[in-house]
């Protein structure tokens, strides 16, 4: 039933709808403390071990938690009258509508994007991302937007947050690692190669309320021309292999570690001076 990555519908932004959405998270406590408060730690660890049995079971009574973990984290097919419980009519309409819940003809929808609270820099914040194959049994096509991994947490814990002028994300994907920038930055510019990253990037920040983040969309440096900036954070696709790309999160299109190499050699000429 469900295209997991489905095609965003362009009439209704996702970044628009993501604020209206998180917003219902909020008032339902459907965060990372709140979710583990209601689940309990076995259950808990179960969901992030991947094991959605034991979770299904904890979830079982029908409150408004338990709708929004199933259908939000299991990605459970479930009646569209259980969406509209959990969210509201009119946004179970809006997110039918923007392709984020799809639907059958027998009226069961499935949330297809992954959207999920996660603790970064001590604060709740939301990630817009494509479904993984920890929970739901599919595998991830080419298009497919990562959301919060080890690596992208590795990263957000090594990488400075002391403030600056400007930062630069290059190749934000999910926006993951700008959530680490946004309170330490007057202005940032984040790119990618991939429109669908950047509209789901848009989504995340939209969710802050940060208007001081501007997105490009191009390769590498280029769509920041001459431009320096205070600092530049990157989780570019290094995986080494052939030079070609099958999924574009992993694979750069440079031979090896071609993307290692562009992004070390090149980023000093974009550094403003110190």
């Amino acid at each position: 039933m469900t295209e997991f990555c489905p095609p965003l519908n362009p009439d209704i932004p996702l970044h628009v709808l993501a604020p209206e959405l998180v917003d219902v998270f909020e008032k339902a406590g459907f965060n990372t403390h709140g979710i583990a408060a209601h689940l309990g730690p076995q259950a808990t660890e179960a969901l992030y071990r991947g094991e959605p049995a034991a979770v299904e079971v904890a979830t079982g009574r029908g409150t408004q938690m338990d709708l929004l973990i199933r259908l939000f984290l299991l990605h459970e097919p479930m009646p569209a009258t259980e969406l509209a419980k959990a969210v509201g009519s009119v946004l179970a309409t809006k997110l039918v509508d923007a392709n984020i819940a799809q639907t059958n003809a027998s009226g069961v929808v499935r949330i297809a994007l992954d959207i999920r609270s996660h603790v970064i820099d001590g604060a709740n914040r939301w990630v817009f991302s494509d479904v993984d194959a920890s929970v739901v049994d599919h595998v991830p096509g080419p298009e497919h937007v990562l959301g919060v991994g080890a690596a992208s947490l590795s990263l957000l814990r090594t990488t400075p947050t002391t403030p600056v002028q400007s930062v630069l994300d290059l190749g934000t994907g999910s926006g993951v690692q700008l959530l680490g920038q946004i309170d330490s930055a007057q202005h940032i510019v984040a790119t990618d190669v991939h429109e669908r990253a950047l509209a789901l990037a848009q989504a995340t920040i939209a969710t802050t309320g940060a208007q001081h983040v501007e997105f490009r969309h191009g390769s590498w440096f280029e769509p920041i021309g001459g431009e320096k900036f205070d600092r530049i954070v990157a989780n570019p696709p290094f995986v080494v292999g052939l030079p070609e790309v099958g999924h574009v999160y992993r694979d750069s299109g440079l031979n090896l570690d071609g993307a290692s190499e562009l992004v070390v050699s090149q980023a000093a000429e974009h550094l403003t001076p110190g």
